[in-house]
């Protein structure tokens, strides 16, 4: 009596725990998404004024004048794009499996009954 309980019970919490994460994975996927955008903010935060400081001790001086802010921008915004070319390699259904969306896939034409 006690075996076939035990067993059920196994079931039952496999169960529960593959439904509960069924429905979870896309807001847990989001939130991941969300997590990595701040992230990269951050760090782009961090780096722009890293070069911001380089740029003012390149000069030799204490105080940050306003053509020190070009270098830096442009800086950032070269890392920017070829941090695009990452994702370029990737394909356009990337990601949908997890985000709960289908991935996109192409109709093939449907041959004629004569």
């Amino acid at each position: 009596m006690l075996i076939p309980l035990i067993v059920a019970c196994a079931l039952f919490m496999e169960n529960l725990d593959s439904t509960a994460l069924a429905t979870a994975l896309p807001a847990i996927a989001a939130s991941f998404a969300s997590m990595m955008q701040q992230l990269s903010l951050s760090i782009g935060v961090g780096t722009g004024a890293l070069l911001l400081h380089l740029t003012v001790a390149a000069r030799g001086d204490e105080h940050v004048a306003a053509g020190d802010f070009a270098p830096a921008f442009f800086i950032v915004a070269l890392v920017s794009a070829l941090s695009a070319l990452a994702y370029l390699r990737l394909p356009p259904d990337a990601g949908a499996e997890v985000s709960g969306r289908l991935p996109v896939v192409a109709e093939r034409p449907r041959p004629e009954k004569t």
